[in-house]
């Protein structure tokens, strides 16, 4: 068996698997825009910058949550409503990889494709943990950390 192309994002290697076995690994780019971020902190201070940055966060983490019960419960419609509005909390932290997956979780959940809303939610949820880990390694000034 040939080595697994790493130029793949997809693919990659894992020694837990047993030779010869494809391993599919999801690796995405949080797609984090730090410009909001800098905005906040020199428009607002950094305690109010601190505050409204946690509180996004806050309600991306719960809206999530929510999103993971709707879909279980096949409430698309209230699923597509709660995505959108993911987007406009992940815009205002600069969440692009969010906003992205929530609003393509909008239109799966419009759509009534079983298969590919599973997959985004998915997505969604892996952006969404990502991103918040990401924003802590961000300097206030708008740049990663050194």
């Amino acid at each position: 068996m040939r080595a697994m192309d790493s130029s793949l994002p997809f693919l990659a290697a894992d020694p837990r698997v047993a030779v010869g076995v494809p391993y599919l690994v999801p690796r995405d780019d949080p797609q984090i825009n730090p410009a909001p971020i800098a905005r906040l902190f020199a428009e607002k201070g950094d305690a109010a910058a601190e505050h409204v940055i946690g509180s996004a966060m806050d309600r991306l983490t719960e809206r999530l949550t929510r999103a993971e019960g709707l879909h279980r419960e096949c409430r698309f419609g209230d699923l597509a409503r709660l995505a959108r509005s993911m987007v406009g909390v992940a815009e205002e932290i600069g969440f692009r990889g969010v906003a992205l997956a929530a609003a393509q979780v909008c239109d799966c959940a419009l759509s009534r494709d079983p298969t590919a809303l599973a997959a985004t939610m998915a997505r969604l949820s892996r952006m969404t943990e990502q991103s918040l880990a990401a924003v802590w390694d961000l300097d206030p000034a708008g740049g990663p950390m050194p």
